[in-house]
């Protein structure tokens, strides 16, 4: 998420964003708590995240953060 030539997208239901820059770091803080297997759910909180990251084949790489509860 720190290299800008990675294309980063958030995915809630049907939405599909775009993760500027200057939105990554806090986005980071937010997932990665969930990502570690250590989130601190406030009550009545169900989200959770998946991440995977694809490659084409000149090796330009796409993150993509699916939330969802």
């Amino acid at each position: 998420m720190g290299d800008p030539e990675v294309r980063v997208l958030h995915v809630y239901l049907n939405d599909v964003n775009d993760v500027t820059a200057d939105e990554r770091d806090g986005v980071l803080a937010r997932i990665r708590p969930y990502l570690k297997g250590e989130p601190t759910y406030e009550p009545g909180d169900q989200t959770d995240f998946d991440a995977a990251e694809f490659k084409d084949d000149r090796h330009r790489s796409l993150l993509i953060i699916e939330e969802y509860f």
